[in-house]
């Protein structure tokens, strides 16, 4: 089962490869390979939209719990950091220190959700110090987010980014939730996103 056409492609280019392989090293034909294939249905990931509308907080509320300014512009990361599988977070981080230093409100980047390896701590602090007048919210991290927590930060945020370098992103379920939450979504445009 593929949850996009993205994720459908990979899978068929990966048998495509496959197929060549064993035509070249044992002969035969193309047809009988292709008749003789998994069937491949896209059955996209379910997504309780009515449960996050009904879980999200009223903004203020959201940032009272949280300790964020109410006047803060909050963009949100939402899903897993991993700078060797699935970001580099230095482009966004760039793009929101330019931003920053433009605009008279505070700009606040939460990232929400688990790390792919802990090593990667350093490198990231690294990079936030080169950004100055961005204030960065870490949750997460080596633990899980909770979906309370989750639907708080939506709720306190104005904007969701993720724009990913990783062409074998198959659905993105982070930009649904945040569509789902009401926010606007600055992503990739490419693979399942």
């Amino acid at each position: 089962i593929c949850t996009s056409y993205a994720g459908k492609e990979v899978v068929e280019k990966i048998i495509d490869d496959r197929e060549e392989q064993l035509l070249t090293r044992l002969g035969g034909s193309k047809e009988d390979l292709i008749k003789n294939r998994p069937q491949l249905p896209i059955i996209p990931l379910p997504i309780p939209v009515q449960k996050i509308q009904e879980s999200l907080l009223d903004e203020h509320q959201a940032r009272l719990s949280l300790d964020i300014p109410l006047d803060a512009v909050v963009i949100v990361w939402l899903g897993r950091l991993s700078i060797l599988t699935k970001v580099d977070p230095w482009p966004t981080y760039a793009l929101l220190e330019r931003i920053a230093a433009q605009v008279d409100q505070q700009l606040i980047l939460i990232e929400c959700g688990p790390d792919q390896i802990p090593s990667q701590d350093e490198s990231l602090e690294k990079l936030r110090v080169l950004c100055p007048n961005v204030k960065f919210i870490r949750f997460g991290g080596d633990k899980p987010v909770s979906e309370e927590i989750k639907y708080k930060i939506l709720s306190a945020s104005n904007i969701a980014i993720s724009l990913v370098d990783n062409i074998q992103e198959t659905f993105g379920l982070s930009i649904v939730e945040a569509m789902a939450s009401g926010l606007p979504v600055v992503a990739s445009n490419w693979s399942g996103y």
